[in-house]
């Protein structure tokens, strides 16, 4: 982005899985508002704890939930540019309210040599998160934490929850989300760790005090289940955090969806110390909570999320998609989908340069496939990155984009991808296409296609 920076301070006032049952019939309809005679703040807040879950973190997870204002008292607010300029520190330490109300401000930054402040001011009560808003591209706020919180605090670490046309929504913070490597043919990588992790679960209500269903989220997705469908204690749901992840389940083991794992742990009875989010004096920073991934093919996933806002309104809350087993992304009605041949697993590349729809200019391919969706990955089996020259400076140049790879079609010797965008730092790469790879001895023959049209090169291992 070409906008820029003076520093300034504002006067301020789980793609869950589970197993289930199958459903016996739908819940109510997701209510539009909130029922005639709801209940007022103080009954509420009873409601709250009482549907507070009671969450088993995973044996062995050396990343725990925290405090989000102690990672804030350890972390330092910064302003991350791109185009090769260095970031800005913005306040060490620093004002979480002024935090929440747009109290700091920025400008962006022209690319090198100058690396000029222009364009007009963001204010970190703006949606501002690093690869977030296109106008922004790989600009915004960022939290950059100690290493030393990354572990949390814990059981200690409180719960905040909101309140949504009946239902209550659970936020957990962690302070890193340490992703397990995916595997790959000999090679293993670990594309999806970053700082700052926020997970969510809701107990859904009929406004009248009488729990009739539980929404999980994970991994970007989210889905319900009926209130026969969980174990529960008293009126607390009982989920598993996956370990490292983080991601909600309704039961401890493996699970398809990839690589995590859930145990019975440590409990967590989050009720002990269950606060209302718009009291807390962070609510409404709208930047990244963690640092900024690396440029180059996957940052997005490697940089800190954005956290529960009061402009992000919860709609899936109510969502109609049921969870199934074993893997709550898919409908009940729908068949497992296709999986990736072992031959194919592996990072890939063109040694040569392509031409292909967008620039004019030829660049390079590589492909990441792995067997299974993986945890942090939003359900697709591969990602693809292109750039004009990856022995380039990471960031500097024409093209730097990557894509997602959703699996459409699988046989022993080819693969057909459905491709989308998922970060595109200059804005000149393809929104969507199809990608399709032939395995041809130790290589892989790459064809592309897309209403921009076509495009054709081999790949090799890396």
């Amino acid at each position: 982005m070409r906008a820029v920076g003076v520093v300034g301070l504002i006067a301020a006032g789980v793609m869950v899985l589970c197993a289930c049952d199958d459903p016996k019939g739908p819940l109510p309809a997701p209510q539009t508002a909130p029922p005639s005679g709801s209940r007022d703040n103080a009954e509420r807040a009873r409601e709250a704890e009482r549907f507070a879950p009671k969450v088993w973190l995973a044996d062995e997870d050396e990343y725990g939930p925290g405090e989000a204002q102690l990672f804030i008292e350890q972390a330092e607010l910064r302003w991350a540019h791109d185009e090769g300029c260095g970031d800005d520190s913005i306040a060490d330490p620093m004002d979480s309210r002024l935090l929440a109300t747009g109290g700091y401000t920025h400008q962006g930054k022209g690319g090198p040599p100058g690396c000029e402040h222009g364009g007009r001011t963001y204010r970190s009560d703006e949606n501002t998160r690093p690869r977030g808003p296109a106008e922004l591209g790989a600009e915004g706020f960022y939290l950059k934490a100690d290493e030393g919180v990354r572990g949390g605090t814990g059981t200690a670490a409180p719960t905040y929850w909101q309140y949504y046309k009946g239902a209550y929504i659970y936020w957990f913070f962690y302070p890193y989300n340490d992703a397990p490597s995916i595997p790959a043919g000999p090679a293993a990588v670990n594309m999806f760790d970053h700082e700052g992790d926020w997970e969510r679960i809701a107990v859904r209500t009929d406004g009248e005090g009488a729990r009739v269903g539980v929404t999980l989220w994970g991994h970007g997705k989210s889905c319900y289940l009926r209130d026969d469908q969980l174990e529960w204690v008293n009126d607390h749901p009982m989920v598993y955090s996956a370990k490292g992840t983080h991601a909600s389940y309704a039961d401890d083991g493996v699970h398809r969806h990839g690589v995590d794992r859930t145990s019975a742990g440590t409990p967590w009875e989050t009720w002990q110390r269950v606060r209302p989010i718009a009291d807390e004096p962070w609510y409404g920073y709208w930047g990244a909570w963690g640092s900024v991934g690396t440029p180059g093919p996957w940052a997005n996933h490697r940089t800190g999320p954005a956290g529960p806002h009061p402009n992000r309104e919860p709609t899936d809350a109510w969502t109609e998609h049921h969870c199934t087993e074993p893997d709550q992304s898919v409908p009940q009605d729908e068949p497992a989908g296709p999986t990736i041949p072992d031959a194919f697993l592996d990072q890939w590349y063109a040694p040569e340069p392509m031409s292909r729809p967008g620039p004019p200019w030829p660049y390079y391919v590589r492909l990441q496939l792995w067997g299974e969706d993986v945890p942090g990955a939003d359900g697709f089996e591969g990602l693809s990155s292109y750039s004009e020259d990856f022995n380039a400076t990471p960031g500097i140049g024409a093209l730097a984009c990557s894509n997602d790879l959703d699996l459409v079609e699988a046989s022993a010797d080819k693969l057909v991808f459905a491709e989308t965008e998922d970060d595109d730092v200059y804005e000149n790469c393809p929104d969507k296409g199809t990608v399709t790879l032939t395995l041809s001895g130790d290589q892989l023959v790459y064809d592309y296609v897309g209403d921009s049209g076509s495009a054709h090169t081999v790949l090799v291992r890396s």
